[in-house]
């Protein structure tokens, strides 16, 4: 995974009028954990847009009043109707133990179904991933070209990696092609 910086302060209000307050000031209140810590925290808004409004995972380097903590972005909390950040969860990471993150799926070029009429179907846009931190990909590119009408790219097709290993049904389809059906309306030729 790639690595970005992050500017947090550590937290002591935690009354819901304090939390709006805290909000209303652009910041967003937030919570460190995992690896013998767990404390409050707030991080400015701005600072976590690349991370959240992305496709790809990051380490995230929180420096936490002066105090590095290399962590992933565990959990996000958004308002229902506008959608603004509520609530981040950081788990703190050890370099030596494994973690499980979903990991986004990008598909790569046009399949040979699609380009004989067929429609793409996604089935999974992301996977669950558990390697060491450093090891879990950002994002995992498919190359989807080969595909042809009627078959499925499943978890199982993509290229092992003995870095990492996917938690879940390897015969789970990620991609398939479907093909049009054929005017079959009767008296037509």
């Amino acid at each position: 995974m790639e690595s970005v910086e992050i500017v947090g302060f550590n937290r002591n209000l935690t009354s819901k009028h304090d939390l709006k307050v805290l909000r209303s000031e652009g910041n967003v209140p937030g919570v460190i954990y995992g690896c013998g810590i767990c404390k409050n925290l707030t991080v400015p808004a701005i600072l976590l847009r690349n991370v959240v409004y992305t496709s790809k995972n990051y380490i995230i380097d929180l420096n936490l009043d002066g105090v590095n903590h290399k962590c992933i972005l565990q959990d996000i909390q958004f308002h229902p109707v506008n959608e603004a950040i509520l609530h981040v969860d950081f788990l703190k990471i050890d370099n030596k133990k494994k973690v499980c993150k979903k990991v986004n799926i990008k598909p790569i070029g046009t399949p040979i179904g699609v380009k004989n009429g067929g429609l793409l179907l996604i089935k999974k846009k992301d996977v669950l991933v558990c390697g060491l931190p450093s090891d879990i990909p950002s994002e995992l590119e498919i190359d989807i070209t080969n595909l042809e009408g009627g078959r499925s790219f499943r978890i199982e097709d993509i290229e092992k990696n003995e870095k990492y290993v996917f938690k879940e049904n390897p015969r789970d389809p990620i991609f398939s092609i479907k093909m049009a059906r054929t005017d079959q309306t009767p008296g037509k030729k």
